[in-house]
Parts: C-alpha cells; sequence; structure tokens
C-alpha cells in the first residue's frame, strides 16, 4: 500500500475512534459527529462544525432516498469538505474492479474445469 494512502487510512481509523470516545463522553449517540472532529484529506486534515454543536447523521443528508440504498453522504465526506472527491470513488471502484476480475477468472476457470471433465470418457 502506498504510504501516503497507508496514512490517510490509519488517520481515518483514529479519527473515526476519537469520534466514538468524544461522543460517549459527551452523552451524544453515533448518529453525531461533535464539532471539531478531525478527518485527513490529502491537504492535511479538516474539522467539522455545525452552529448546533453536532453534525446530525440522521438527517435527510444520511437517508437512503432513492432505490439504490445510497445516500448523499456517500459520496459527500467529511475528509473532502463534504465536496464530491473522484478520487475515492475512483479507488471504491479500481478495488471492486480486481474482486469483480478474480471472481470471473474463477468462474471461466472452474467452467473450464468441468467441460474438461465431460469430454472425458471414463
Amino acid at each position: 500500500m502506498d504510504p501516503k494512502l497507508r496514512r490517510i487510512a490509519t488517520g481515518s481509523c483514529l479519527t473515526l475512534m476519537m469520534i466514538v470516545i468524544v461522543a460517549a463522553i459527551h452523552g451524544e449517540g453515533p448518529d453525531f459527529v461533535p464539532n471539531g472532529a478531525l478527518f485527513p484529506n490529502p491537504g492535511g486534515t479538516s474539522r467539522t462544525f455545525s452552529t448546533t454543536g453536532a453534525v446530525d447523521l440522521t438527517g435527510p443528508f444520511f437517508q437512503s432516498l432513492g432505490t439504490n440504498g445510497r445516500t448523499c453522504g456517500s459520496c459527500h465526506q467529511p475528509g473532502d469538505g463534504m465536496s464530491v472527491s473522484a478520487a475515492n470513488g475512483l479507488k471504491e471502484l479500481e478495488t471492486e474492479n480486481a474482486w469483480l476480475k478474480k471472481l470471473l477468472a474463477e468462474s471461466l476457470l472452474e467452467n473450464e474445469v468441468a467441460r474438461e471433465t465431460l469430454r472425458k470418457k471414463w
């Protein structure tokens, strides 16, 4: 894994753990991200801020409003300043594509083995 990507992933995990701890201390459930929560991004870090004191993760922005199960929050990530980052979506697509290619190769191999087995006369 790329060292920069590893640092971002590690920072994201630490941030998530910090959010859970801060939320537990302040009595907020996992449905809120407290003000000042840090999110690493390629340019450094960003922080959350809401005039209500926390970002409400139960609002319409974070609810599935369509038929595909995705929410606005699926693409608009805090680490990207709630804007859409093509890099994040591209990485997810590359990972899914690699997984699908592996499944296809395994399936084709299994089919070929089955065909060869059927061709043989026992």
